[in-house]
């Protein structure tokens, strides 16, 4: 009887020794150690001004949204742009814009255009016209953190991020 009392002890121990080892807590990382502004999001948009520009072909002035995208993390993301070869204020960012259900009501894709990174701390200055994003629920940005590789690695393999932009933004800054 002594023989298996002590089998069984053993055992207990064996089993609370493997779980103490397997199953130890990482450290957790919490989402403001890899913030640069610890009370900003990560990645995020700004509307910076709204303002008329350029003449369109009926002769009236357009009107334009300039937004910016921060890059609040510790990490370069990756942007599909077209432009930026002076500075990151003439780039044109690729974006979709949103109805009130997350439907995509109109998407600027990429035909030509270069991948930007844009590094910690920095930010990029892109603009929109007004009106498709007055009717709008929302603009979306897609991103990708640098060490993620959908093209070399796999096509679909990697995850999709955006940052959004809220079109009843405009109203507050009007």
């Amino acid at each position: 009887m002594k023989l298996i009392n002590i089998w069984v002890v053993g055992f207990i121990v064996l089993i609370s020794f493997n779980l103490d080892a397997f199953c130890q807590r990482r450290p957790r990382t919490s989402s403001a150690s890899v913030r640069i502004d610890k009370k900003r999001p990560t990645i995020f948009l700004e509307l910076e001004q709204i303002e008329k520009s350029d003449v369109s072909d009926a002769g009236r002035a357009i009107k334009k949204v300039r937004l910016r995208l921060t890059n609040n993390s510790k990490w370069i993301i990756k942007l599909d742009a077209s432009g930026g070869e002076q500075s990151s204020e003439d780039a044109s960012l690729y974006y979709d814009t949103l109805d009130e259900n997350g439907n995509i009501k109109e998407r600027r894709v990429c035909h030509v255009c270069s991948v930007i990174g844009l590094k910690a701390g920095k930010s990029i200055l892109f603009d929109v016209p007004y009106d498709e994003l007055a009717k709008a629920a929302s603009l979306r940005v897609e991103f990708s953190y640098v060490w993620e590789d959908a093209v070399a690695v796999a096509p679909e393999a990697e995850p999709t991020h955006y940052v959004l932009f809220y079109s009843r933004k405009l109203k507050e800054k009007q």
